[in-house]
C-alpha cells in the first residue's frame, strides 16, 4: 500500500530519535513531506496536533518553522494554544524564525499574545526577546 504524504509526515515525527539524527537527516525529511502537503492535510493536522504527545508537537513546531506554506504558519499560531512550555518554547523559536526571514507575515489575536505573556512570565530572560518581537509584530 502506497502510503500519503500526509501519513509519512506523522509517521516521522511519531518516532525516537537521537538529537543529532533529527538534525542530520530526519528533519530534512520530515521538512520536504511538509512541503508538499495539501491544503487538505493541513486541515487534518490543525485538528490532531493536541492529542500527540508532547515530543511529536515539539518536532511539528520545529519543522513548520522551514515549511513554505502559510499553512504552516497558521498551524503554529494556532499552538499557542498548547499548556506545554516545551511546545510554546518550539513554537516561538519557529514563528520567531519565520518572522525573522519575512518569509509569511501573520497576526496575533488577543488571547495569543496574552498566552504569549504568560509564557514570558513563566520562562522569563532567555525567551524575552523573542516573545517580545511576537508581540511586537503587526496587528
Amino acid at each position: 500500500m502506497n502510503q500519503s504524504n500526509l501519513g509519512k509526515f506523522i509517521q516521522i515525527l511519531s518516532r525516537n530519535y537521537s538529537e543529532e539524527l533529527w538534525s542530520e537527516l530526519v528533519y530534512e525529511n520530515a521538512m520536504l513531506l511538509a512541503d508538499s502537503l495539501a491544503e487538505s492535510d493541513w486541515n487534518k493536522l490543525t485538528k490532531i496536533w493536541t492529542i500527540k504527545n508532547i515530543s511529536w508537537q515539539r518536532k511539528f513546531a520545529d519543522v513548520l518553522s522551514a515549511v513554505d506554506s502559510p499553512s504552516a504558519c497558521t498551524v503554529l499560531i494556532d499552538m499557542l494554544s498548547s499548556d506545554n512550555d516545551e511546545v510554546l518554547e518550539e513554537v516561538v523559536d519557529s514563528l520567531h524564525s519565520i518572522l525573522q526571514s519575512n518569509i509569511h507575515k501573520f497576526s496575533l489575536t488577543n488571547s495569543q499574545r496574552e498566552k504569549l505573556l504568560s509564557f514570558l512570565e513563566r520562562c522569563g530572560r532567555l525567551y524575552k526577546p523573542k516573545v517580545e518581537l511576537l508581540l511586537n509584530s503587526p496587528n
